[in-house]
């Protein structure tokens, strides 16, 4: 059952850029009315739980959950991060896994959410055309999740991977878009709720040849609400194990996932 547990770890990201963004790590509209939420709670010992179901290129479904956990700190590159813990089980079988997070404050111009970019997997699962250039590859050491405040219309670059031959050809990168508020259903296994949630889309798109225009793209869309964080996720499964845990892995990129929150604590 090892392709059932990619879910976590196993993720593609890649995109040929086509907008630029802000210093700040995003761009709007020019719309002033900034909305400054906290739509990311990072308490310790702050707990989301996660029903999943999982289709795969064939049709074929998987159920399981998710179980994330903040749990004390630890240094990555001389950088302080906040540890995530993640328990997935799926088909009788559990994986768990780390990932590593920092948040800045979202009351004032370029917070975010930011996660240490784990590239263990890269250069396992790296498409062949793109293996001879490995070495001259330049690769993000975060992806930015999460951007604040936010505009209407804003997005932001999530993360990129340049090839330098010469100057920095865009191979890999992510693009998120907010899309607006909408109310959401959240069936917890205490009741049902209704909230308001703010929409995110995250585009990606895979340049597999750089001397290709060719690409392939993938997205997904994550539903956030004001002081509980992150309530759905839908899509692309390389895009949501990318966002979810940090870690860039290319075993899967055919597979979508919906993730539904079912038990929250927040600290």
């Amino acid at each position: 059952m090892k392709t059932k547990l990619i879910i976590i770890s196993g993720f593609l990201l890649g995109i040929f850029i086509f907008t630029s963004c802000d210093s700040d790590g995003g761009s709007g509209t020019g719309n002033q009315n900034e909305d400054k939420s906290n739509y990311y709670p990072n308490g310790d010992g702050t707990y989301y739980k996660y029903n999943i179901d999982q289709t795969d290129s064939t049709g074929s479904q998987t159920s399981g959950t998710r179980s994330s956990t903040y749990n004390g700190t630890g240094v990555k590159n001389g950088t302080i991060y906040q540890i995530q813990v993640d328990s997935l089980t799926f088909a009788s079988q559990t994986a768990v896994t780390l990932s590593y997070f920092r948040k800045s404050d979202f009351s004032s111009s370029g917070g975010g959410v930011y996660f240490f970019l784990d590239t263990t997997g890269f250069a396992t699962n790296v498409p062949p055309d793109l293996l001879q250039y490995l070495p001259l590859l330049q690769i993000d050491n975060e992806l930015i999740i999460f951007s604040s405040p936010l505009t209407d219309g804003k997005t932001w670059t999530v993360f990129k991977i340049n090839l330098n031959l010469g100057s920095p050809i865009s191979i890999i990168n992510g693009q998120a878009t907010y899309l607006g508020k909408e109310n959401i259903n959240i069936n917890l296994t205490s009741g049902t709720i209704t909230k308001e949630a703010i929409k995110i889309k995250y585009d990606v798109i895979l340049r597999i040849n750089p001397l290709s225009a060719n690409f392939q793209t993938f997205t997904a869309f994550c539903w956030y609400v004001a002081d509980i964080g992150i309530v759905r996720w839908e899509g692309n499964a390389t895009v949501l194990n990318a966002l979810a845990a940090g870690s860039i892995d290319f075993a899967d990129t055919s597979s979508t996932v919906i993730q539904n929150l079912i038990e929250v604590e927040i600290k």
